[in-house]
C-alpha cells in the first residue's frame, strides 16, 4: 500500500516521485559536467604555468648567455685577441669576423639551438651545456669610431640563445693606451696614460681637483669661424659655451646660458666617475657637463657620453724622464733666433727650457719633431705654425702653454700637439671674429682655458709614445686597457 504524499507547505507545489528522480540526476549530471570542466581547466592551468615557467626559465639563461658573450668579448679584447689598427702590433683576429665563423655550414645559431646545427667554439662563439637542452653564445663587432684614432670605439652585440628564448645586448667597448696604474687619497683607480691616449680627443682637460678640467667660450662675436671639431674629454668639468657680442665675458653674470652651434663633437668622454667637489658631495655624470658658467643649461652639448670609473692621468714622469735623456744643455728656443724652422725628420727633438714664437714658423720634414720643455711655451698674437706634408710638431712640457690676445692682423692656424700634464693650456683670442685662431691638432693638459680660439682635430703621428727614437729600436711604453660601457639590451624574443 503507498502512502499518501505529505500536502505541500503554504500551497506549495509537490513533486510527483518520477520528477524527483529526474531532478536528482539532473543534479548529478551537472555536478559531473562542472567537475569534468574544473579538472580540465586545472589541468590546462598547469600544463601553461609548467610551460610559462620554462620559458621563464629559457629567458634567464639566454640572458646569463648574452652576459657571457659580452664578457667574453671584453676579455679577448684585452687578451689581444682582436688585431687592433693603431697599436703596431702585429696578430690578431679582424674585428670583423669575430662571430662570424659559429658554424661550419653556415648555421644562424636559431638553427643550433632549434635544429642542432653545428657549432663551433671559435673566437666570438661560445657554448653552455645543460640537460636537457644546450645553449650557444656569440659576439660580433662593429668599428663604430667616433672622431678618434680608428680602432679605438667598437660596439659589439652579444646574443645568447637556450631552450625557446635568445636575447641580445650591446654593449660599447672604448680603450686608452696606459704606462701604469695609481690610486690617489680617496682609493681612485687612475690610469697613466700615454700621449696616443689623450690625442685621440681634439682637447682633454686632466685635472681633476674642483674648479680644474676643460672650457671652451666661442668669442665675443656671433660668427661661424669659431668651433671645436673633433671629441673631447676630461676627468672633471666641459663647458662648452658661446657669448654674443652683446655679451660681458668679464661679467660672469652675463656669461652662461649659452651653446655654440659651431661645434661637431661626435662624443664626450668623462672619467674619474665619483670625484667630489669643494663642499664634498659627489658629481654625477650628468653634473659635470657645462656646469661651471651655464647653470641650467640643456645638456644635449655632452652628447653622446663615453663614461670610464677611472682617471686618464697624464704622465708627468713621462715628461721628464724623456727629457733627462736629451743630450747636452737646454735653452731658451725663439723662433726668430731660429729662423723660424723646426726639421721633423724621424727621431728628431730638442730640449728647452722654454720656447717662445715669436714669428710664423715652418716644420718640415717627413716625420715630427718632440720639443721637451720644462718651463712655459708662449705664441705671440698673429703668430702662424705651419706644417708641410708630412710634418708635425709634439710638445711635451711640464710648463703651461699660453696665448693672450691672440687675434694679430691675420688669421692664425697653430699646427700642434701638446701634451701638458701639470701645465694649463691658456689661449684666448678677442679678436676672434676679425682674425680667427684655430689650433689644427690636439691639446692634452692639466686645464684647457681656450676663448675665441677653435680646435681642429686630426690623428697624431705614429710613435708620439716614443718621442726622440726611430724605427724599430724604439720602446713600447704602454699597453692598451679596453673598458665597457653603455650596456644596452635588446632584442629578446624567440628561437625561430
Amino acid at each position: 500500500m503507498f502512502s499518501h504524499p505529505l500536502p505541500p507547505v503554504n500551497g506549495g507545489v509537490t513533486l510527483k516521485q518520477n520528477q524527483s528522480g529526474q531532478a536528482l540526476m539532473a543534479w548529478v549530471l551537472i555536478m559531473v559536467v562542472l567537475f569534468s570542466g574544473l579538472m580540465a581547466a586545472l589541468n590546462g592551468y598547469t600544463l601553461t604555468s609548467i610551460a610559462t615557467t620554462k620559458r621563464s626559465s629559457d629567458f634567464v639563461i639566454a640572458g646569463q648567455l648574452s652576459n657571457e658573450a659580452a664578457q667574453d668579448a671584453l676579455y679577448q679584447f684585452n687578451e689581444g685577441s682582436i688585431a687592433n689598427f693603431n697599436d703596431g702590433v702585429a696578430g690578431g683576429v679582424d674585428p670583423a669576423t669575430a662571430g662570424t665563423t659559429c658554424s661550419t655550414t653556415g648555421n644562424t645559431i636559431d638553427d643550433a639551438i632549434k635544429r642542432g646545427a653545428s657549432w663551433t667554439k671559435n673566437l666570438g662563439c661560445g657554448e653552455y651545456q645543460s640537460a636537457p637542452n644546450a645553449g650557444k653564445w656569440q659576439w660580433t663587432v662593429q668599428d663604430t669610431s667616433l672622431g678618434g684614432a680608428t680602432g679605438n670605439r667598437f660596439t659589439v652585440t652579444a646574443t645568447g640563445a637556450y631552450g625557446t628564448a635568445k636575447r641580445s645586448v650591446t654593449v660599447k667597448l672604448n680603450s686608452a693606451s696606459v704606462t701604469g696604474v695609481r690610486m690617489d687619497a680617496n682609493q681612485k683607480i687612475g690610469y697613466t696614460v700615454a700621449p696616443s691616449t689623450v690625442f685621440d680627443y681634439a682637447l682633454f682637460g686632466g685635472g681633476d681637483q674642483d674648479g680644474q678640467g676643460l672650457s671652451w667660450a666661442k668669442g665675443p662675436k656671433n660668427s661661424d669661424n669659431v668651433y671645436i671639431k673633433g671629441e673631447i674629454g676630461s676627468n672633471n668639468l666641459i663647458d662648452i659655451n658661446q657669448v654674443p657680442s652683446t655679451v660681458n665675458t668679464t661679467d660672469p653674470a652675463q656669461f652662461k646660458n649659452y651653446t655654440s652651434p659651431a661645434y661637431d663633437v661626435p662624443s664626450v668622454g668623462f672619467y674619474n666617475y665619483g670625484m667630489l667637489d669643494s663642499s664634498g658631495a659627489v658629481k654625477g655624470w650628468d653634473a659635470r657637463c657645462n656646469t661651471a658658467s651655464a647653470v641650467g643649461q640643456t645638456k644635449t652639448a655632452c652628447q653622446p657620453i663615453l663614461r670610464a670609473p677611472q682617471k686618464m692621468v697624464l704622465n708627468s714622469d713621462f715628461v721628464n724622464s724623456l727629457a733627462n735623456k736629451c743630450v747636452g744643455t737646454p735653452y731658451k728656443w725663439v723662433a726668430s733666433e731660429q729662423d723660424g724652422i723646426l726639421n721633423a725628420g724621424a727621431g728628431n727633438s730638442g730640449c728647452y727650457t722654454e720656447m717662445v714664437f715669436d714669428r710664423d714658423v715652418t716644420v718640415v720634414g717627413t716625420n715630427f719633431f718632440s720639443a721637451f720643455v720644462s718651463g712655459n711655451v708662449t705664441i705671440n698674437p698673429g703668430v702662424n705654425i705651419k706644417t708641410l706634408g708630412a710634418a708635425n710638431l709634439v710638445i711635451y712640457t711640464s710648463g703651461n702653454v699660453s696665448l693672450s690676445d691672440g687675434g694679430g692682423s691675420t688669421t692664425s692656424e697653430l699646427d700642434m700637439f701638446v701634451y701638458a700634464p701639470t701645465g694649463t693650456c691658456g689661449l684666448t683670442d678677442n679678436q676672434a671674429d676679425i682674425s680667427p685662431v684655430k689650433v689644427v691638432g690636439s691639446l692634452a693638459c692639466n686645464i684647457v682655458n681656450l676663448v675665441g680660439v677653435g680646435v681642429e682635430w686630426k690623428a697624431a703621428p705614429a710613435g708620439v709614445d716614443q718621442p726622440g727614437f726611430s724605427g724599430t729600436s724604439a720602446p713600447n711604453y704602454s699597453k692598451k686597457i679596453w673598458n665597457a660601457d653603455d650596456v644596452i639590451e635588446g632584442p629578446s624574443g624567440t628561437v625561430s
